[in-house]
């Protein structure tokens, strides 16, 4: 059963907040970080899953903030896959994938799409670029 959820994904709660000068309290940051951290390792570990295409896109928001869903999930592969192919957004790709040594890890380039969304909820950034 689908629920709307008004208060959509990430990326555009981010977005709103830096348009606006709002600031998002630190307590609120942790929270979201541990109930992305909560729902990737249910993925990985319950499921057996990685993503491919972690992205604050993909992480919708319940209406309370009590809970992150994942979303997105065409790129989803068994997480003790080699991939040989470009998978996710390029903003949040590992380095590895875009170089041409060969295969990669799906797991292991899943590790640093995590980082990156982390390092956009703490500092409220819309973009892991935006370094600023």
């Amino acid at each position: 059963k689908f629920k709307a959820l008004k208060n959509g994904d990430l990326l555009h709660l981010l977005m709103k907040a830096s348009r606006k000068h709002k600031r998002i309290s630190y307590q609120t940051k942790l929270y979201l970080c541990k109930k992305f951290y909560e729902a990737c390792c249910h993925l990985w570990f319950e499921e057996k899953k990685v993503h491919n295409d972690l992205k604050l896109d993909n992480i919708l928001i319940s209406d309370c903030f009590t809970k992150l869903l994942l979303c997105d999930f065409g790129h989803t592969t068994q997480h003790n896959i080699v991939l040989k192919t470009f998978v996710g957004t390029p903003e949040y790709r590992a380095p590895e994938i875009n170089m041409p040594t060969g295969p990669f890890s799906a797991a292991k380039a899943e590790v640093f799409a995590f980082g990156s969304v982390l390092f956009c909820l703490l500092y409220t950034s819309p973009s892991p670029r935006d370094r600023g």
